[in-house]
Formats: C-alpha cells, sequence, structure tokens
C-alpha cells in the first residue's frame, strides 16, 4: 500500500507524527503495517476462492495487471467510555497496466466502530485493511470473471 500523502485526522502524516513520542511513532508504523496485512491477505484469499489469481509482484513483468492501492486518509477514532468515534481509512485503488497505464481506479473507504470489544485504534485498522480487502477483492472478482 502506497501512503504518499497521507493524511491523519486533518494532519499530514509528519504533523501528526511530530505531536507523539517514539513509542507512539513505532506503534503507528506497525498499525500501517497491519493495514496493508490484513488488506494483502484478505485481498488474495477472496480472489483465490472466486478463481482470480491475486499474487504480490517483486517486478512490472509479474502479471497482466497491477493493483495500486494507495491509502490517502486514516482516521484512528477514539475509545472512551463517555465519547467514542470510529475508524476510517480511506484508499483508492487503480488497475494499470505493468507499465503504469490506468486501466481503472475506484474509491473505497471503510470505518470500524470503538466500543468496549475493539477499543484499540491498530486493531480497527486492521479491520478496516480486512475489511478493504475483502471490497477490492470482490471488485476484481466482478471485473474479472462479470456478475453471477
Amino acid at each position: 500500500i502506497d501512503y504518499t500523502g497521507l493524511t491523519v485526522g486533518g494532519k499530514s502524516e509528519a504533523e501528526y507524527l511530530a505531536s507523539k513520542d517514539e513509542e507512539s511513532r513505532t506503534s503507528w508504523a506497525g498499525d500501517k503495517g497491519g493495514i496493508d496485512t490484513e488488506f494483502g491477505r484478505v485481498l488474495t484469499e477472496k480472489t483465490t476462492e472466486a478463481g482470480v489469481s491475486v499474487v504480490k509482484a517483486t517486478g512490472p513483468g509479474d502479471a497482466p495487471f497491477m493493483i495500486r492501492p494507495k491509502v490517502e486518509f486514516i482516521e484512528g477514532g477514539i475509545y472512551t467510555y463517555v465519547f467514542n468515534k470510529a475508524s476510517q481509512v480511506r484508499m483508492k485503488v487503480q488497475i494499470t497496466t505493468p507499465d503504469g497505464k490506468v486501466i481503472d481506479e475506484i474509491a473505497v473507504t471503510h470505518g470500524t466502530p470503538a466500543s468496549i470489544t475493539n477499543p484499540a485504534i491498530g486493531n480497527r485498522l486492521r479491520d478496516d485493511g480486512e475489511a478493504l480487502g475483502a471490497i477490492v477483492a470482490g471488485y476484481i472478482k466482478l471485473r474479472v470473471k462479470g456478475a453471477e
């Protein structure tokens, strides 16, 4: 996943991180890694179930098409006993030829409610990555196989 130009809440990622201590910055990197891991895992699983092969590319000639996800906005949300705010991840996904020609582009968003059973930002963002992987897999299945 590309995070270039990411906005966190109402701030650039650099501004967001500047207000955090070292432990929080490390946690943030892990949270973004969790989005990546869950998005890729579910995208691969769901497309495989649909009979579509999606693999992690190591170079431009690996496949006839490339899936290029880019997260543009993250809201981590908040959990307190008084006030809760859901997480939100907004992603644009381009389908391109290996040389970068854009064939298709979609925008997808997912949010996960903050609750007593899911209070941690990192867990909510991983849930968002998982859901976004499923949404994109469904779209790819539709594009490849059509409506069934």
